[in-house]
């Protein structure tokens, strides 16, 4: 029985916790504002992207959730540095937080600073009243990791590693408005003659939407029937999503 508000950075996250956990999302009535406005009016559990915060304000209110839940945490606080870019929001969601009765502030990186600032902002916060939960991370102990200052050499490393028969995912932080991602998946298809999937948030909503909901049996089943052998995806995967299928894993 109480009021819920879910706030991510993407759309597609939005969207996919909204189906998976059978709430409302800012796009249930449509995507123009006025639409929105009215699913913020009716929703008693919802879930929205931060930057249509501002919305809250031109109706004139201030709502109050008995829980607010803040996911990829470290991606929304970080708007804040920058006042060009949704500020108004940004104002919203602290004023949302302080009316709230309980906050949840979710990330994977949650002993990033950022994180900790954004619950130091919350006006009510205390350390005595708060509990503070993360995990170390450790799965990823023994991974190395390459920064490459070279495009061009990256491309031949993916390339080569792909053609070399390893299984490759590829998150990108560029869609395919332009064709940018599907011409990066028809070259590498070209030098290699492998596999190659690539997708947005608008393309794998039109051709793939399993992905969205199902990664996990989505993509171990391409494995096991061998049509993958490279992913590429935008950033709307790169957030809050993991793929964990043991034996169909990517090298």
């Amino acid at each position: 029985g109480k009021s819920v508000l879910i706030i991510t950075p993407l759309i597609a996250v939005t969207l996919q916790i909204a189906e998976e956990v059978g709430i409302a999302h800012y796009h249930s009535y449509g995507e123009a504002p006025e639409q929105k406005k009215s699913i913020f009016r009716e929703a008693f559990h919802l879930a929205v992207c931060y930057q249509s915060l501002k919305l809250y304000d031109e109706m004139g209110m201030i709502p109050e959730f008995d829980i607010v839940i803040v996911d990829e945490a470290s991606q929304v606080f970080r708007s804040w540095n920058d006042p060009t870019q949704f500020s108004e929001s940004i104002n919203m969601l602290f004023n949302i937080l302080d009316k709230s009765k309980n906050a949840i502030i979710l990330d994977a990186d949650i002993d990033d600073e950022l994180c900790l600032w954004g619950l130091s902002r919350i006006a009510n916060f205390s350390a005595e009243t708060s509990a503070l939960y993360y995990n170390s991370a450790s799965y990823l102990e023994g991974y190395e990791i390459a920064i490459e200052d070279n495009y061009g050499r990256t491309l031949e490393k993916l390339v080569n590693s792909v053609k070399a028969g390893n299984r490759v995912a590829v998150f990108t932080s560029y869609g395919d408005d332009c064709g940018t991602l599907s011409a990066l998946g028809s070259f590498i298809t070209e030098k290699t003659k492998k596999k190659v999937k690539a997708f947005d948030s608008n393309t794998v909503t039109r051709t793939a939407p399993e992905l969205k909901t199902h990664p996990n049996m989505t993509i171990s089943t391409w494995i096991k029937e061998n049509e993958l052998d490279c992913l590429l995806v935008s950033s709307w995967a790169a957030c809050g999503w993991d793929y964990l299928v043991k034996g169909y894993d990517f090298d």
